[in-house]
């Protein structure tokens, strides 16, 4: 499969990356995330050598220190092969291909930061870099979480959790039309990249592929909920 070398930004919530299935792989030993990390990398679907990687996130974000960043492994979803009458596998278009894809992690702090100073316009084909689909759509996503947190439309939540216990968080509230339809729009344009994360695991001529990927209205949603609970309590705890 032939992909471009555009640098794309995907999130990875906990609860994928603690699967065994997704592979994931830290690749310098003796190190460990905690298990309740959810974290941003950056990635070229062409997945060419984590060198490369490296010199495409300088020439794009030359502020990041690269080195200082986690390299791994994770399985995500790509698109599937175009069809040719000379193919010798036919790959339905129902399918994406699951590949084992070199990243760098960035930690929820930093990549907030970094997307809520990104200077790009409104419109998705006119950024003034020539950022990548995934990593406008993650911008314009924190955008909007400042905007509503700066709104003061949040409200505390208590959940259970898995022992038996009770869990406490800051969920945030889409009030206006201006807000939904801000979503939706942003919904509407991202591409694949953004939400390449495989629902299953099917293999097919001992390739493993998924037949669905995260549905990107509950992976926005439940990013825009992780990072403003994130924001409200880093305030709080500065005001101790």
């Amino acid at each position: 499969m032939k992909f471009g070398n555009k640098l794309e930004l995907s999130f990875i919530p906990s609860s994928y990356w603690n699967e065994p299935l997704s592979g994931f792989t830290l690749s310098s030993k003796g190190l460990n995330l905690p298990t309740d990390s959810n974290f941003f990398i950056l990635w070229i679907p062409s997945n060419v050598s984590e060198e490369f990687l490296s010199k495409q996130i300088t020439e794009i974000f030359p502020r990041i220190p690269v080195k200082k960043l986690l390299s791994c492994k994770i399985n995500l979803a790509l698109p599937p092969l175009i069809i040719t009458h000379d193919s010798q596998e036919l790959l339905s278009p129902d399918y994406y291909e699951v590949s084992s894809c070199i990243g760098r992690i960035i930690p929820i702090g930093p990549a907030v930061k970094l997307l809520f100073q990104m200077e790009i316009l409104s419109n998705f084909d006119r950024g003034i870099k020539h950022y990548s689909n995934s990593i406008m759509t993650w911008s314009f996503l924190t955008k909007l979480v400042f905007e509503l947190l700066n709104k003061g439309q949040f409200i505390p939540s208590l959940e259970t959790n898995k022992t038996k216990g009770y869990h406490g968080s800051w969920k945030l509230l889409l009030k206006s039309q201006n807000d939904k339809d801000r979503l939706q729009t942003i919904l509407k344009r991202a591409s694949w990249s953004a939400f390449c994360i495989p629902v299953n695991f099917i293999q097919i001529n001992g390739d493993y592929k998924t037949n669905g990927l995260w549905h990107p209205s509950y992976l926005f949603s439940f990013f825009i909920d992780t990072i403003g609970d994130y924001l409200i309590r880093s305030t709080l705890n500065k005001m101790k």
